[in-house]
């Protein structure tokens, strides 16, 4: 692409995907050198969605009204801007977001605050919330708040916004590695954080990592990156495809290790992952 004057190339991957040694070809370092992180943080997310709110014609005015209860002024006619302390300071966010949403998921505090609340199940293994995700339940929980009366966002509205961004990612997540069915489906029923032991045994059963390598090689897609193929179907062999598809579902962070080494997996993708259910634990240290 380079020897097009006007023509400038960007290619967004997942960095897993860049980082996947079946996609490694000559120059692949060269692109590396030159990429850019994508990561968005609980204040840039927060940001988005006010930017929203502030240039959408049915939520312009009231969102202004808020605005200004905080002493900040929007700026702008065609395209608002946010003063900087509403796109880059944590409390004032947390103060507008508070008037849309109320300050507590429940009675009180033990339920967890609102506004760390829905970025907290939305993050993934490494946790990290995508802005379409994050947009997609605040959307959600709009719409199933409409008539409420006494707040934009309800709890309700907001949990089922969180349904609804799992669903979707775990939709996009099918998309971006074909074999993720094979592995989600035998867990149906399993509740997480568990041992290695208790996956790995639906796997066994379902004969997982068989379907998947048989299924790849017809269809011609990438197996999981950590699984060997083409191996016997010794006891060493099926160990190691097994502890290698664990491993991949760890590197892209559709499950993560606790401290205390069980295996969890973020509610971004548990909810939508077909009755997937949680085991009530501390949080980590």
């Amino acid at each position: 692409m380079r020897s097009y004057r006007s023509l400038r190339l960007k290619l967004f991957l997942r960095p897993e995907q860049l980082d996947d040694p079946a996609v490694g070809f000559t120059d692949l370092s060269k692109l590396k050198a030159g990429k850019i992180d994508l990561s968005w943080d609980n204040v840039d997310l927060y940001g988005l969605f006010f930017t929203r709110l502030a240039n959408e014609a049915a939520s312009k005015r009231a969102f202004g009204r808020i605005a200004r209860q905080q002493e900040l002024v929007l700026t702008g006619h065609d395209k608002v801007s946010l003063p900087a302390q509403l796109a880059r300071n944590p409390n004032i966010q947390e103060k507008v977001f508070i008037q849309l949403a109320g300050r507590y998921m429940g009675a009180d505090h033990r339920k967890g605050k609102t506004f760390t609340w829905l970025s907290a199940h939305l993050a993934d293994g490494f946790g990290v919330v995508t802005p379409r995700s994050f947009l997609k339940a605040l959307r959600e929980a709009a719409v199933t708040s409409e008539t409420a009366e006494d707040r934009v966002l309800t709890i309700d509205g907001i949990k089922e916004g969180l349904r609804a961004a799992s669903r979707m990612w775990v939709d996009q997540i099918k998309e971006a590695y074909q074999w993720i069915e094979w592995a989600l489906a035998p867990l149906s029923g399993l509740r997480v954080p568990c041992s290695e032991s208790e996956i790995i045994e639906r796997w066994r059963e379902w004969k997982t990592t068989e379907a998947i390598e048989r299924d790849s090689t017809e269809k011609g897609y990438l197996a999981p990156s950590e699984m060997p193929l083409g191996k016997d179907s010794g006891q060493s062999s099926v160990q190691i495809r097994d502890k290698g598809l664990l491993d991949t579902l760890l590197k892209i962070g559709v499950l993560q290790h606790r401290v205390d080494q069980r295996i969890n997996m973020p509610d971004i993708f548990r909810i939508g992952a077909a009755r997937i259910g949680r085991n009530r634990v501390a949080p980590d240290a």
